[in-house]
Formats: structure tokens, C-alpha cells, sequence
């Protein structure tokens, strides 16, 4: 997705952008109350409108929005489905977190020819990273997995456990999975977002290489 360099050119193209998903979205609305998870046309929707590259650098293909402008299009997504805005709102900061901050090796893996997928989860350090030959083995489960059902990579927060075995820790990291790696809990029973699909997800004793870890 190549966005105007131009801020208010981008801010109208990406507010143009919305527009063009706004049929989509509202027809779908119905199908994520009863299902408890966004329709795969509108998840579609948003990642081809280029809507998850919000937060996500320039040099990656994305529009690396000001503050205001985040702000602005989450909005503008609300009025049309608290649901859409939510998963977009959670995947963008997702996109741009491993945009930002995954090292070359894992840009290459994730982002394939300036474009990015869907990715899901959350930063809460509920796992257990145990250090290993060129990467970690991660176990955990995570809450509110929004929008995981469409997603391609799932993130999570980890606690790195001390090689001496104690119950101190040596820090925390984030780490990136395959979503067909994850185990996803059909447990999403709520009165309002249900939408979103915020699923809890767990792993068990996944290796996740250095690369997909930040």
C-alpha cells in the first residue's frame, strides 16, 4: 500500500478508505452478533483497504499515522461497527509493533514484498519464554484474542524464566506465532464487541526463533 507523504492527503485518503469498506461492514454486522467474530469479507475488507497499516512505518508500506489520525479513523470505524473499530484498533497496533520493532530477519519473514498480514494478540506477559538454542520455547495462555480467527501471525507477551531455574525472571519480551500454531478457545460469550471475537489463545513449548521475538 503506498499512502500520500502529504498529511492531509493521507488523512483523506485514509477516511476514503473507510468509505469504500462501509457496505461491507454494516451488512456484516448481524453475522458477528450471532457468530461471535467478524465475517471473513469485512476482515478482508479491512486488511485490502490497507486500514491495518495504520501504525505501521512508511519504509514497510504503511501509513504511520500521527496520534490524531489514529484517532480519527478508529472513530470513524466505530460509528460504522464498535466491533470492526476494536479488531482494527488491536491488529494496527500489532502490525506496527512488529514493524518497528522485529529485527531484519523477522521483517523479511513477516512483511513479504512492502506488504503485511493480520496480526492478532496482546502484549500481557502471561507466558513463559525458557531460553534455547537460537530462540526461546514459549508457553502461555493469553486473553482477548480480537480479530484471531482472521489472523495470519498471533503475538504475545512472555516472561523469559532465569537459565538457573529460579523464580526470578530475566525480563520480558514479545514473541510471534503462526496462527495455525495457536489454540484458540471458542469462549468469546459477551453482551457487548461480540464482534470481535477476543478470544483466548495458548501455546505449549512452541519454539519461536530470535528473530520473531522482540
Amino acid at each position: 500500500m503506498e499512502w500520500p507523504y502529504d498529511q492531509e492527503a493521507k488523512r483523506l485518503e485514509i477516511l476514503s478508505a473507510i468509505d469504500s469498506i462501509r457496505g461491507v461492514v454494516s451488512k456484516n454486522i448481524p453475522y458477528g452478533e450471532k457468530e461471535g467474530h467478524l465475517h471473513s469479507d469485512t476482515s478482508k475488507a479491512v486488511h485490502d483497504a490497507g486500514l491495518l497499516g495504520l501504525k505501521l512505518p512508511e519504509v514497510l508500506g504503511g501509513a504511520e499515522a500521527d496520534p490524531f489520525l489514529q484517532t480519527e479513523v478508529i472513530s470513524s470505524l466505530a460509528q460504522l461497527d464498535t466491533s470492526t473499530a476494536w479488531c482494527t484498533m488491536v491488529c494496527a497496533t500489532n502490525v506496527g509493533s512488529c514493524g518497528a520493532f522485529l529485527p531484519k530477519e523477522g521483517i523479511d519473514k513477516v512483511f513479504i514484498d512492502r506488504s503485511h498480514p493480520v496480526i492478532a494478540g496482546v502484549a500481557m506477559p502471561f507466558g513463559e519464554a525458557v531460553p534455547t538454542d537460537g530462540g526461546y520455547l514459549v508457553s502461555g495462555k493469553w486473553p482477548y484474542g480480537s480479530g484471531i480467527k482472521a489472523s495470519t501471525w498471533v503475538t504475545a507477551g512472555a516472561k523469559i524464566r532465569r537459565q538457573d531455574n529460579s523464580s526470578n525472571t530475566d525480563g520480558e519480551l514479545r514473541v510471534l506465532f503462526k496462527s495455525s500454531d495457536v489454540d484458540v478457545l471458542d469462549n468469546w460469550d459477551v453482551a457487548g464487541l461480540k464482534g470481535s471475537g477476543s478470544n483466548d489463545y495458548s501455546v505449549d513449548k512452541i519454539f519461536v526463533p530470535l528473530e520473531l521475538t522482540w
